[in-house]
């Protein structure tokens, strides 16, 4: 890619987050790992003109979506920024196709738009799509390679084309505060002594030395291939859990994951575990840090010993504080911990990963709300694809807080069968209804398989009456198979074989003696 030099605002290097993802990604060229797409309706009639000139402005006030990476030729990969880029909405109008047609045309976009990799020498690293299914409805894709951006920054992104789109096609202008660049974060941490984090890390996985085991995993290689499955929690458990969230002080994310950690304890039969968790990366001392767009999430090791003689509320909340602890120390590269830790090198510290989506999904639906007649409109039709990416971790928890507690899988279908995946998922909401009921119940004693596994187990699996006919013993039976076919083999032990009639004449000496 040629680059005028006049053209170039900026150049310095990757947060480490974004070295590792950009590795990850570079190392398997058509990998589709931290590949984002998500999509809503818009319930109007796009002014494409106005929407355009939107995403520009929004271009043209955060660095990061002007953005390229450098990785060969040089000592350590850098980011260059660029004053302009090119940014094109790709519209498509389908109002001729049926509904099922443009089901399926959606579909293929997305499939199709997932496998297509991301050119990280060309700017910018976003694409965005507006399809026409209606006269007064639209459908917006947008794709993003997960290097440049986290779900807080995507929200914020969007809920600023949605102000300055409500601006432009009123004909008004719109001044918004000046945004901090992501510079100032990248410069934030280089300027961190990690010293008080070793010490830290390294009290906190002390005697840690592999990785907890996955549930139900068979015993094969890693894939790049990644499947999903989902539920979602009934309103009234939904609401117990977030009424005992508040009564108890515990949060949600400390409630997920104190399920997290006792289903796999249950399934691994270990108590000292370590699985991954992400967190924001937003409460660090940075002035502006919370509305500053660009990629700040960090995973985190959670260390959990389960303590079967505690109780839930005493022990998720002695968790909670250990995490409160870690939030200290969270922007701490995950590379630089593990090798504070005492998992071997080329190990992976742990092999899952917990992910907590705190922020609103509807506000994606709410930021393009225009008026009150569409606002009406959209709160009966909208549709969100919610951002999905994949990840090089073969089980991933996805949470969802928003409306219904929604969970997630994500897994590598070379270690998980689709039917395990499902009563893993089964398995952890039973947890966590069993959490909510029995608040004070010690761990040890807190229910963790289904009631539909239950009933199996201790009935179905139980049934074992059967009819063999009128005989009253063995002996019976085999003189009626005799007479049936006398020269057919009975028992066959290596070389010698036994016919029903011979085994009935052994059995007429026994019986006769």
């Amino acid at each position: 890619m040629k680059v005028r030099p006049e053209n170039i605002e900026a150049i310095f290097s990757l947060s480490p987050i974004q070295e590792g993802l950009l590795l990850d990604s570079l190392r398997v060229r058509e990998s589709t790992i931290y590949h984002c797409q998500f999509s809503f309706i818009l319930p109007e009639i796009v002014n494409v003109a106005s929407f355009e000139r939107a995403w520009h402005t929004a271009m043209s006030r955060h660095a990061i979506l002007r953005t390229v990476f450098v990785w060969e030729g040089v000592e350590t990969m850098r980011q260059v920024v660029f004053r302009t880029v090119p940014l094109r909405i790709k519209v498509e109008d389908w109002r001729s196709l049926t509904p099922d047609e443009q089901h399926r045309r959606i579909e293929d976009h997305y499939a199709q738009d997932v496998e297509a990799p991301f050119d990280f020498s060309r700017a910018p690293l976003i694409r965005l799509f507006l399809f026409r299914l209606q006269d007064e409805r639209y459908e917006f894709a947008c794709s993003f390679h997960h290097v440049l951006m986290d779900g807080w920054s995507s929200l914020l992104l969007f809920k600023e084309v949605a102000a300055y789109y409500e601006a432009y096609r009123q004909g008004r202008d719109l001044q918004l505060p000046k945004p901090r660049p992501y510079r100032d974060y990248v410069d934030w941490l280089g300027k961190q002594d990690l010293s008080g984090a070793e010490t830290y890390w390294r009290r906190a996985l002390n005697g840690f030395s592999k990785p907890s085991s996955l549930p139900l995993a068979a015993a094969r290689n890693l894939s790049e291939e990644r499947r999903e499955a989902s539920t979602s929690l009934s309103p009234q458990t939904t609401a117990a859990i977030q009424n005992w969230a508040r009564q108890s002080q515990l949060t949600l994310s400390t409630i997920v994951q104190g399920a997290w950690a006792l289903l796999l304890s249950r399934h691994s039969g270990e108590t000292d575990l370590v699985f991954g968790a992400t967190v924001s990366g937003r409460t660090i001392p940075l002035d502006g840090v919370e509305s500053m767009i660009g990629l700040f999430i960090n995973t985190l090791p959670v260390r959990v010993r389960v303590q079967n003689e505690a109780t839930v509320e005493d022990w998720l909340s002695r968790l909670q504080r250990e995490q409160a602890q870690a939030r200290h120390h969270e922007y701490t590269p995950l590379a630089k911990i593990q090798s504070w830790s005492a998992v071997p090198g080329g190990t992976p510290l742990f092999w899952s990963i917990v992910v907590i989506e705190n922020f609103p999904a509807r506000a994606f639906e709410d930021s393009y709300q225009l008026d009150s007649e569409t606002r009406s409109r959209q709160n009966t039709e909208s549709k969100l694809r919610m951002p999905s990416e994949k990840t090089n971790y073969p089980l991933v928890l996805q949470v969802l807080t928003d409306g219904l507690l929604s969970l997630g899988l994500q897994y590598d279908p070379q270690l998980f069968a689709d039917e395990s995946v499902g009563r893993l998922l089964n398995r952890l909401v039973a947890l966590l209804e069993c959490f909510v009921r029995h608040p004070q119940g010690l761990l040890a004693r807190i229910e963790w398989i289904t009631k539909e596994e239950r009933e199996q187990l201790l009935v179905r699996w139980n049934e074992t009456e059967r009819w063999w006919g009128d005989e009253k013993n063995l002996v019976q039976l085999l003189e009626r198979t005799v007479e049936r076919a006398p020269d057919a083999v009975a028992v066959a032990q290596e070389e010698r074989r036994l016919s029903y009639g011979q085994l009935e004449a052994r059995t007429n000496r026994w019986r006769t003696d």
